[in-house]
Protein backbone atom coordinates (compact mmCIF):
# COMPACT_ATOMS: atom_id res chain seq x y z
CA UNK A 1 0.00 0.00 0.00
CA UNK A 2 1.40 3.36 -1.00
CA UNK A 3 1.32 6.24 1.39
CA UNK A 4 -1.37 9.17 0.45
CA UNK A 5 0.71 11.96 -1.77
CA UNK A 6 0.91 15.17 0.61
CA UNK A 7 -1.30 18.34 0.02
CA UNK A 8 0.76 21.45 -1.27
CA UNK A 9 1.35 23.34 1.72
CA UNK A 10 2.18 26.70 0.10
CA UNK A 11 -0.05 29.20 -1.19
CA UNK A 12 2.19 29.61 -4.24
CA UNK A 13 2.75 25.62 -4.73
CA UNK A 14 -1.60 25.51 -4.89
CA UNK A 15 -1.60 28.18 -7.62
CA UNK A 16 0.70 26.80 -9.50
CA UNK A 17 -1.29 22.93 -9.28
CA UNK A 18 -4.31 25.43 -9.88
CA UNK A 19 -2.55 26.50 -13.04
CA UNK A 20 -1.34 23.78 -14.31
CA UNK A 21 -4.46 21.71 -14.11
CA UNK A 22 -6.65 24.47 -15.32
CA UNK A 23 -4.11 24.76 -18.38
CA UNK A 24 -5.02 21.18 -19.19
CA UNK A 25 -8.74 21.02 -18.81
CA UNK A 26 -8.74 24.19 -20.99
CA UNK A 27 -6.71 22.68 -23.79
CA UNK A 28 -9.38 19.82 -23.23
CA UNK A 29 -12.03 22.53 -23.90
CA UNK A 30 -10.51 24.26 -27.34
CA UNK A 31 -10.48 20.88 -28.35
CA UNK A 32 -14.29 20.35 -27.55
CA UNK A 33 -13.08 17.56 -25.31
CA UNK A 34 -15.60 19.51 -22.43
CA UNK A 35 -17.14 22.38 -22.22
CA UNK A 36 -16.09 25.64 -20.65
CA UNK A 37 -18.74 25.27 -18.34
CA UNK A 38 -17.08 22.01 -16.93
CA UNK A 39 -13.90 23.69 -17.15
CA UNK A 40 -14.96 26.35 -15.06
CA UNK A 41 -16.58 23.99 -12.59
CA UNK A 42 -13.54 21.85 -12.56
CA UNK A 43 -11.70 24.84 -11.75
CA UNK A 44 -13.59 25.64 -8.72
CA UNK A 45 -13.34 22.10 -7.76
CA UNK A 46 -9.70 21.21 -8.13
CA UNK A 47 -9.26 25.30 -5.93
CA UNK A 48 -11.28 24.25 -2.98
CA UNK A 49 -9.59 20.92 -2.86
CA UNK A 50 -6.22 22.30 -2.92
CA UNK A 51 -7.43 24.43 -0.32
CA UNK A 52 -9.04 21.09 1.94
CA UNK A 53 -11.92 19.51 0.36
CA UNK A 54 -14.09 19.10 -2.34
CA UNK A 55 -17.04 21.75 -2.85
CA UNK A 56 -20.47 20.48 -4.12
CA UNK A 57 -20.45 23.14 -6.96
Amino acid sequence: MTAPRPRPSDRATRELALAHATTIIASAARTNQVTTDQTIKFAIQFEDYLNGGWADK
